[in-house]
């Protein structure tokens, strides 16, 4: 069978090619299209941005009449999911024969509102197995019905089926289906691969949803790939795109499993020796008091893991504390930052404005703790409440939801949760200015005022496009200089 997945996303670079890396597909989509086309099936993909709605219509219009699938898939995020809803109540009104159905966390943890659109099934957790067996109850040309994690309307009542355990090995799943997200890419210099480690959190973040995903369904939430599965798919890469020589390893937490981070990385030191130049990889560090980073580290320079992405989010303990319920203390990341300049890894941090109860001086301690620590890139986002987090629901309570219309959310470049703590246009302007505050002096200005200006004009969708149209010819320009 034909099943088209549809992927929306914020901030795309234009409509005909949105992403700027591979390592920007969904693992979701690709790990559910890997097992379709290992079991016979054709899968197609098209990728929409929210901002780009008028192209994004047609896109879709002419992949539908080119590509006549059977069923569509529409994977779902709170942020995109008004836009993604209306492309779904479009395509039902004009292509009324195609399955619809969801996925996504946002289905996963708001089911009751995704079953209420025009699906007729939404998946609620890990979708391969159940994506399969629906379409081979189709294909067999039975009633679609009895399938674990699936919600499925039957008329006008809904089929509410269990869920299934977690996937206990990964290792089975067949590798991402990649080749239909070429078509969607035009690279930049440096464009990486990412590989998916593993899936789940230890932790509970109150901003995060895996703390509702975990309790979906059940068996162990938190899982590894074997190192020697891993390898197979890098070394499948590599014999594919040999050019390549930048890996990203997506894992929520690279370091809380100490033996299978030193197997994995002595299987990349082996893998590396066998190269006439090796890859380097990147992966996500968590900070936790007591971690013995020094064996970690000293493993990752091993393995050519050479950069670090640290979720360090606030830089107030309060904050970190009491809104976020991540515990670990300023000395503690000061000490991460000491420990892996010894080692040479590079590392960035992810910060974000706007929490709950944050005032200004909060975010000033966030400003303080990146200028001590100086990562090599850091990245500030604007909170955005997620439907069916705990700190959603705080919010909530707390009644400091925007209730914007607004399809173009421009998730966390935008304000959407009102703070009588931080006033909006204070808040705005330290967003705007959080590289020039935190590398003035130590980085060349002109490269911190290009930052600064480039997260003005992303805050806001028309600019944003422009913004976007006059670096793509300014990449075409460059391109067409080198291959002088």
């Amino acid at each position: 069978m034909r099943v088209l997945f549809v992927y929306s996303l914020d901030n795309i670079q234009s409509p005909s090619k949105p992403l700027q890396e591979p390592d920007q597909i969904s693992f979701g989509i690709s790990y559910i299209a890997g097992l379709l086309k290992q079991n016979g099936h054709e899968p197609f993909l098209v990728v929409i941005g929210n901002t780009w709605q008028k192209e994004s219509f047609k896109i879709i219009d002419k992949n539908i009449k080119e590509i006549k699938p059977d069923i569509i898939g529409f994977y779902t995020i709170a942020s995109q999911y008004p836009f993604i809803l209306e492309i779904a109540e479009y395509i039902k009104d004009h292509y009324p024969n195609i399955i619809l159905i969801a996925g996504g966390p946002h289905a996963s943890i708001n089911p009751n509102e995704v079953i209420e659109g025009p699906f007729k099934a939404i998946c609620i957790g890990e979708g391969e197995y159940p994506t399969l067996e629906l379409i081979q109850q189709i294909e067999e040309g039975r009633e679609i019905t009895n399938i674990a994690n699936l919600w499925i309307r039957q008329g006008d009542q809904i089929e509410k089926n269990p869920t299934r355990p977690f996937l206990g090995n990964l290792d089975d799943l067949p590798f991402p289906y990649r080749d239909m997200w070429y078509r969607w890419i035009k690279e930049i210099p440096g464009a990486k691969f990412s590989i998916l480690l593993g899936r789940g959190c230890y932790f509970n973040c109150s901003y995060c949803c895996n703390h509702a995903l975990r309790s979906i369904s059940p068996g162990e939430y938190v899982r590894v790939r074997s190192p020697e599965n891993i390898i197979m798919e890098l070394s499948y890469l590599y014999d594919q795109f040999p050019e390549k020589r930048n890996y990203f390893f997506e894992v929520e937490s690279f370091n809380l499993h100490k033996d299978w981070v030193f197997a994995l990385c002595d299987k990349l030191k082996q893998f590396n020796n066998r190269l006439p130049e090796p890859l380097t990889f990147g992966t996500n560090i968590r900070i936790i008091p007591n971690c013995d980073f020094e064996k970690i580290f000293a493993a990752c320079t091993k393995g050519n893991i050479q950069y670090l992405t640290v979720g360090l989010e606030s830089g107030s303990e309060r904050i970190r504390r009491e809104i976020m319920n991540r515990i670990y203390s300023n000395e503690d990341v000061i000490r991460f930052a000491e420990l892996a300049r010894k080692y040479n890894l590079h590392f960035g941090f992810q910060n974000m404005i706007g929490l709950p109860t944050e005032t200004e001086e909060d975010f000033l301690q966030t400003v303080l703790l990146n200028r001590i620590c100086q990562p090599e890139w850091c990245y500030l986002g604007i909170f955005f409440p997620y439907p069916g987090t705990r700190l959603a629901e705080r919010c909530k309570e707390m009644g400091l939801l925007n209730n914007s219309k607004d399809k173009r959310i421009m998730e966390r470049n935008r304000v959407v949760v009102k703070l009588p703590t931080f006033p909006e246009n204070r808040l705005k302007m330290r967003f705007y200015l959080f590289d020039f505050d935190v590398y003035r002096g130590q980085k060349p200005f002109i490269k911190i005022a290009a930052k600064v200006i480039r997260r003005l004009l992303s805050s806001h969708p028309a600019s944003n496009n422009i913004y976007r149209l006059i670096m793509n010819s300014a990449m075409a320009l460059k391109v067409k200089q080198i291959l002088r």
